[in-house]
């Protein structure tokens, strides 16, 4: 055999041998791809969750303000009523004392 024919000999043989690591590497790249791809979409799940929770905090911030301020309406209207029932009990007092000087 010559140098040339040996040559091509060889490249067939590790052409062939190959076949199958390629065949591998080719399934191997293809589930990268797949991973690539669901590692996009849980990013993009993951920002479309984490402004959904901006949402909700920013909500829940403004809830609380609204509670804050309902509350402080509430006092004030409890102060109110107690001097209200107060002021009643007072006048309460002086219409017994008019009506015992009568």
């Amino acid at each position: 055999m010559n140098e040339a024919k040996l040559i091509e000999l060889m490249r067939t043989v590790m052409k062939e041998e190959l076949k199958p690591i390629e065949k591998r590497l080719g399934a191997i790249e293809l589930r990268q791809d797949g991973m690539r791809e669901e590692q996009s979409a849980l990013i993009q799940n993951q920002a479309s969750s984490n402004a959904m929770l901006k949402a909700l905090v920013d909500d829940v911030n403004y809830i609380k303000g609204d509670v804050t301020a309902l509350k402080e309406g509430q006092d004030r209207q409890n102060k109110v009523l107690e001097s209200l029932a107060l002021r009643s009990l007072e006048q309460e007092t002086d219409i017994r004392d008019l009506k015992r000087i009568k």
